[in-house]
């Protein structure tokens, strides 16, 4: 995953990160669906204890991980970081703010990117992308 100290490989506009959200969204649903499964299974083998039945419990749970991990490695490779999974379904991509690098932000739900935080710090929480300042968002490929 990207962190604050990792240069992103690539910067995006909001236009670009918009073009990416119904293959993460796909991605991210699926993700979910794992998650809630996993859940599920956890709940199911905390109540059997030791039986036969456990074993096959673990083959699905360790099919899950291996889905969710695989998924996670797609966005990853798309330049985007899943940042909360469970909760909001939050995906940030790097972007530079008028020389400035920031994250765009994007919830599952949300028909597109709609806010932004500073890289590095979140002092203010996300901010709106729409504003009545000029913005200049630049793109590194």
């Amino acid at each position: 995953m990207l962190s604050a100290r990792t240069l992103p490989s690539r910067y995006f506009t909001p236009q670009e990160a918009n073009e990416l959200i119904p293959t993460i969204r796909a991605f991210l649903l699926k993700i979910h669906e794992h998650t809630r499964t996993l859940l599920r299974i956890e709940r199911e083998l905390d109540a059997l204890g030791p039986v036969p039945a456990r074993e096959a419990l673990l083959i699905q749970r360790e099919e899950r991980e291996r889905g969710q991990t695989h998924l996670l490695e797609r966005i990853e490779a798309l330049g985007a970081e899943l940042v909360d999974p469970l909760e909001l379904g939050r995906v940030r991509f790097p972007a530079m703010r008028n020389g400035e690098p920031v994250w765009l932000l994007w919830n599952l739900g949300e028909a597109k990117v709609e806010s932004w935080t500073p890289m590095g710090g979140q002092l203010f929480g996300p901010r709106p992308l729409a504003g009545t300042v000029p913005v200049r968002w630049e793109w590194r490929n």
